[in-house]
This record gives structure tokens, C-alpha cells and sequence, in this order.
């Protein structure tokens, strides 16, 4: 439905498709979601209850959306009666696990029809023969081009894992842990892994800041649109911003030169200097000429990308001119917006603390050498892996300002659940976190064995803690979409 929208109308979109769409495909591809009980608990002793309780849970949040979309948007609209139709294959009347995955299998093969023998018996998949947009649905699953929506297209699944296999549920117990970057002399082993562990402007109690790969660890069972946005923003900001930081360094490299020879000592830039400058400039344009041809990020971006393209060409052109004002006018302006962009963006930028003298310009050149190598690296990885970003290209507009109102994404309760040192699960339930995994595994003739209540309270949060920090967050506005991962609910595994 939602490529058929997208289809009809580049501009229509439904955000109560995309979180009903985030949620029935998620990346661990199963639905079942572990809910606090009625003390506002996790309890790990009644998996059923939690999980039922979880389907209520998000089932009355799609309910309450679809029917604020419906009152406000198809008061006075025509229905698909034939299409819109829920048949109530649920005859038991009653509401286990089995009766909601069996519904579920039935109401999915009324409109993929993939199932023969349901095809054939089913009346209601017949009368769909009388349902024009069934006839523009169909055809839109035949034709296949709805891939780019699937959530771990959406959120660059694949990239962020770095291709990793582990099926993900595996993966919430036993390494979910936060992962760093591997560094060869204070250098990423995968160029790209600067994109991945990007560090935000958020800190931890231990100093260390969080990073890319810890907001998509969230971003992963988010249901709202919104946040995944400002995910895809935080993506395109820590895309361009090695690029950002390869011009910073040949802006101050020049400044230095300027400062040392010029203003200082009132002296031409010695010639091997000059040179270098702009040898080295001119590898650093076409570097950063290739990464804006990319187009990763749709044509807005690349327009954005490119401003910032020209005033380092500027810069450099001042330079061979010898215009020093207008140099030192032109690298100051392009060092104040590249700072307020990263920064905007919530991604940390740094800026260089050691004060260059005429014997440690020769460093500064070689440190020079290895970011641009770096980058030019960068940039070719960058197009070797440039089909993930075309489904978010197709199916989002990425913006390069970052807008996270509305969002929950930056709330403190989440940065704090991020911050910690074990897996999010694990801080949850602490070592009950596997008992999830052996009751799981046990029939339900034993589940009564287990009900000896081992509640498990959210660790370093009750549930008053978390009512009353709504009141204390990072932003000028507090908005609570609600249910939340992480706080309201989590993956069963």
C-alpha cells in the first residue's frame, strides 16, 4: 500500500502505514514483544500474559491512529468495502498465541494469495475479484518494487551490521552488547565504520559518547516514522562528515601558513609550502567532487553538499592568489558552518587544540596526507556500497537539518539505556535475561514450575522515575509517542 501511494502521489504518504509496516516487518521478522504487566513490571515468569499484552498494546495504538487518520482525512470518502473488509477468522473466540499467528497467516494469504488450499476454500479472497484497489494492490506485489520499504532497507539493516548473519533475535541476548570500531593505528580497519560509530554530542557517565550505531540499536523497533527520519539525518551527517573534517584540517593547515609566515614574521609561504597547498588541494576538491556525484541522499542534499563543495574551492583559489584577507575571510565563514552543521546535527567536531609553529607544519601536512588518503578511501567504499542508500533515497526524503520534535529518540531515559555497558536487554532483566530464553524453550506443562514470580523490576528506573523525567528532557519540548521500545516493550526472545 505503501508504494502504491507513493505511486499515485510522491508527496502522499501515510505514517500510520510506514509504523504498522516498521512493526509487521521489523528486522527480527517476528512479532511477538515482551510488555510490562499491570504493576508496570517486566515479568519474566509469565511470558504468555507479557506477550498478549504486548499485541494488545501496539494493536490499540494502530487502532487509535487509523481511526484519527479516518476521521480527519476519509469523512467523506468512498469506501473499498470488499477491500477494507476484516473477516474474522478467529472462530474459537478465543485469544492465545497460536489463534493471533494463525489469524495473522489467513488475513496475510487473503491478499499475497500464496496459500493454494485457503485460496481455494476461502470465499473472502474470492469476493476480492470485486475490489478495484485490490486490482492496483496486486499488481504492485507483482510487480516487486516494494523492497525499498521493508524496515531493514529502511534503516540500512545490512550497512549498519556491517553484513553480519546472526539472525537478530541471537543477537539481542547474546551480543548486543555496544560495539566500537576496530582501530589499526588509531585508524578505522573499515573506512566506514566512520559512518557506523560517529559520535554524537551525548555523553555517558563514563565519558564515552554515543554513537551512530548506538541510536540505530533504537532505532531498530521504533514504530514512528519521525524517528526513523532523524535517524536517516544522523546517517547523512556522519556521511559527510569525514569529508567535513578532511577540509577543516586543509582550512587550518592554511591559516597556520598564514599565520606563521605572513602575519607573523612577515614573509612569502615558503614555495614548497605553496605548492603543497595546492597539490594537495586540488586532490581534496576532486575527493570531495566524487563523494558529492554520489548522490546518496537525493538531490537536495547534493545541492547542500555542493555549497559547501564551491566555498572550498574558493578558499583554495584565494590562496593561489595570494589574497590573504580573502582567504582568511573564506576559511573562517567555511570553519563556522561546517561547525554549526555538525553541531545542529548533534554530532560531535573536533576541533584541533595544539598551536602550530614553522617546525611543526611539516606534522601537520603529513597528518594532512593520511586523513586525505583516508578519505579518498572513503569515498570509494562509499560508492561500492551505494545501493543501500538508494531505498531510503526512493522511499524517504532525507533531510540534512535535523528535526527531532515529536521524537523520543534523545529522551534521557534512552540515552541512559544506551549508555550502559551491557546489552539493553541484560540491564532490563539483569540475569534473568537468558531465564526469557529458557522458558521459551519449555512446554507450557512446565510454565506453571516457573510462575514462582521472579519479577524483575527496569533496574535503575521505576516506574515513578520514568513518569516523572518527561518533565526532564534534552529538548525545549517533551513529546511521548506512545508505546516506546526499550520502555514500554522489547523483542521476545
Amino acid at each position: 500500500m505503501l508504494s502504491i501511494l507513493m505511486e499515485a502521489n510522491r508527496k502522499l504518504y501515510s505514517k500510520e502505514l510506514m509504523s504498522l509496516n516498521l512493526y509487521l516487518n521489523n528486522v527480527s521478522e517476528h512479532l511477538d514483544f515482551y510488555s510490562k504487566n499491570n504493576e508496570k513490571i517486566f515479568d519474566t515468569s509469565n511470558k504468555t500474559f507479557s506477550i498478549l499484552k504486548g499485541y494488545l498494546m501496539i494493536h490499540d495504538y494502530f487502532l487509535e491512529q487509523f481511526e484519527n487518520m479516518i476521521l480527519k482525512y476519509c469523512r467523506y470518502v468512498t469506501y473499498d468495502e470488499v477491500f477494507v473488509y476484516c473477516p474474522d477468522y478467529n472462530k474459537s473466540g478465543e485469544y492465545t498465541i497460536e489463534n493471533f499467528r494463525y489469524v495473522a497467516n489467513r488475513l496475510k494469504n487473503r491478499l499475497l494469495q500464496r496459500d493454494i488450499q485457503q485460496n481455494d476454500i476461502d470465499d473472502n479472497i474470492k469476493n476480492l475479484e470485486h475490489s478495484e484497489i485490490y486490482f492496483v494492490f496486486n499488481k504492485a506485489v507483482k510487480r516487486s518494487e516494494y523492497w525499498g520499504f521493508l524496515p531493514k532497507n529502511v534503516l540500512l539493516y545490512d550497512f549498519m551490521m556491517n553484513d553480519c548473519k546472526i539472525p537478530e533475535k541471537d543477537l539481542m541476548i547474546s551480543s548486543q552488547n555496544e560495539q566500537y570500531p576496530l582501530l589499526i593505528n588509531r585508524q578505522n580497519e573499515s573506512v566506514l565504520d566512520m559512518i557506523r560509530f560517529a559520535p554524537l554530542t551525548y555523553k555517558c557517565p563514563d565519558k564515552r559518547h554515543i554513537t551512530i550505531f548506538d541510536i540505530f540499536r533504537y532505532i531498530k523497533y521504533t514504530l514512528y516514522r519521525k524517528e526513523v527520519q532523524v535517524f536517516h539525518t544522523l546517517i547523512l551527517t556522519a556521511t559527510f562528515r569525514p569529508i567535513i573534517l578532511l577540509v577543516r584540517l586543509f582550512i587550518r593547515t592554511i591559516k597556520e601558513l598564514i599565520y606563521v609566515y605572513i602575519q607573523k614574521n612577515e614573509q612569502e609561504v615558503p614555495l614548497k609550502y605553496y605548492e603543497n597547498i595546492i597539490s594537495v588541494g586540488k586532490r581534496i576538491l576532486e575527493c570531495f567532487q566524487n563523494f558529492v556525484d554520489l548522490n546518496l541522499f537525493g538531490n537536495d542534499s547534493k545541492i547542500f553538499f555542493s555549497s559547501f563543495l564551491y566555498k572550498t574551492s574558493d578558499c583554495l583559489k584565494h590562496f593561489i592568489y595570494k589574497r590573504t584577507r580573502d582567504t582568511m575571510i573564506s576559511c573562517s565563514k567555511w570553519e563556522q558552518l561546517s561547525k554549526s552543521f555538525l553541531f545542529n546535527n548533534k554530532l560531535v567536531i573536533k576541533n584541533p587544540t595544539e598551536i602550530f609553529t614553522e617546525n611543526s607544519i611539516d606534522e601537520l601536512f603529513e597528518k594532512l596526507a593520511v586523513n586525505l588518503k583516508q578519505s579518498e578511501e572513503f569515498v570509494k567504499e562509499l560508492k561500492e556500497h551505494d545501493k543501500v542508500f538508494k531505498f531510503t533515497k526512493k522511499t524517504f526524503y532525507v533531510n540534512h537539518i535535523l528535526n527531532f520534535q515529536y521524537t523520543y529518540i534523545f529522551h534521557r531515559n534512552i540515552i541512559d539505556n544506551l549508555c550502559r555497558t551491557k546489552d539493553s536487554y541484560t540491564s532490563l532483566f539483569g540475569d534473568a535475561a537468558t531465564q526469557i530464553v529458557r522458558v521459551k524453550e519449555k512446554s507450557n506443562a512446565n510454565d506453571n514450575k516457573n510462575r514462582k514470580k521472579q519479577i524483575v523490576v527496569y533496574q535503575n528506573h521505576s516506574e515513578k522515575i520514568i513518569v516523572n523525567s518527561y518533565d526532564e528532557c534534552d529538548i525545549n519540548y517533551c513529546y511521548n509517542p506512545n508505546p516506546k521500545y526499550l520502555i514500554n516493550y522489547i523483542l521476545f526472545t
